[in-house]
């Protein structure tokens, strides 16, 4: 196996240049960075991280955590995009990523994760809005740079979506289209990205001049097709009956329409329904799911590269970072044809 030593032999310089070299060094002069770096190619050289993170103390591996949910992570809509996003950034800078699942119950909020305590990883991020702020604190005192997705803290780097413009240009465009009576079916408001989205659809009606009414808003304690099928249910025993819903998130909104058929309610001609998130699954949706984009792409280059800035710049003061949204118009939604 070729080893600094070889190279150092070829170049003609000392195995500490070669390293200094491969890792680009800036007191190792461009010329002989690339020589080294031709001659490690053509050599076919493969660096041992092993023993590089023992000088280094460096992994080369970046950690995320998330709590379980009800699917597994690969087949969460949401989550399992930003976590691939993310790892294909972190693959480009020569980075892995190593990600973990706490069990919701299994959560110590006073004790850090293994592969920090067992020092795995040279940062993490933390992506949900479930991780409680004892834990996340709990981290920032060991001293590994952390950021967040999808949550907010003010003593740690947060990359989150627009929400309140989000569920705004949403709720607006239901009030375009003639809607008045339009209800919210809500997550848990003690996540940022619900009690954001809840605001924004107030911040709508209010521009519009439409009271909020309490009676067209239904909390429920998850975010999943059953629990919109569950607030419909809730929201279709007033006697005046919504003519359009704004869900909190996209599987929501399809168990909206789910139950809706199962009732007789046609969407969209008796109720339009619009989600946020714009999964897979909403432009498949019978109708198609008039949604609001949410780029979760980018939130995972986003959030990869600012930790990778961190790490490299650990004195620099958090910084809260907006990702834009769009609405994405489908068939779930039309102009009120009868208006009550």
């Amino acid at each position: 196996m070729v080893n600094i030593k070889d190279i150092a032999e070829r170049a003609g310089v000392s195995p500490s240049t070669v390293s200094r070299a491969l890792n680009d060094d800036p007191r190792i002069s461009e010329e002989t960075r690339k020589k080294v770096k031709e001659i490690a190619k053509r050599l076919r050289y493969k660096p041992n991280h092993a023993a590089r993170s023992l000088i280094t103390r460096e992994t080369k591996t970046i950690g995320f955590l998330i709590l379980k949910k009800e699917k597994p992570l690969i087949a969460d809509p949401f989550y399992s995009v930003i976590l691939y996003s993310a790892q294909n950034e972190l693959h480009e800078m020569g980075y892995h990523l190593l990600y973990g699942i706490i069990p919701h119950g299994k959560l110590n909020p006073k004790k850090p994760p293994r592969m920090i305590q067992e020092e795995r990883v040279d940062g993490i991020i933390l992506a949900g809005p479930d991780m409680p702020k004892e834990f996340i604190e709990t981290i920032v005192k060991t001293g590994i740079p952390v950021i967040l997705v999808d949550n907010y803290n003010e003593n740690v780097d947060s990359v989150l979506a627009d929400n309140v413009r989000g569920a705004y240009i949403a709720t607006k465009y239901l009030i375009d289209l003639g809607h008045r009576n339009i209800a919210f079916a809500s997550g848990p408001l003690d996540q940022i990205s619900v009690y954001e989205r809840w605001e924004g659809y107030k911040k709508a009606l209010m521009e519009a001049n439409i009271e909020y009414n309490s009676n067209y808003m239904v909390e429920e304690k998850e975010l999943t097709m059953k629990t919109g099928r569950h607030a419909l249910q809730i929201l279709w025993k007033n006697d005046l009956k919504p003519t359009a819903i704004l869900a909190a998130n996209d599987p929501m909104a399809l168990g909206i329409i789910q139950c809706a058929k199962d009732m007789g309610i046609k969407v969209p001609d008796e109720l339009s329904v619009i989600g946020i998130d714009d999964i897979d699954l909403s432009s498949q949706f019978d109708p198609p799911l008039t949604t609001v984009r949410i780029f979760k792409e980018e939130m995972g280059n986003i959030t990869a590269k600012r930790l990778m800035d961190r790490i490299k710049n650990p004195n620099q003061p958090p910084i809260k970072i907006i990702v834009s949204t769009e609405l994405i118009v489908r068939g779930s939604t039309s102009f009120l044809l009868n208006k009550k």
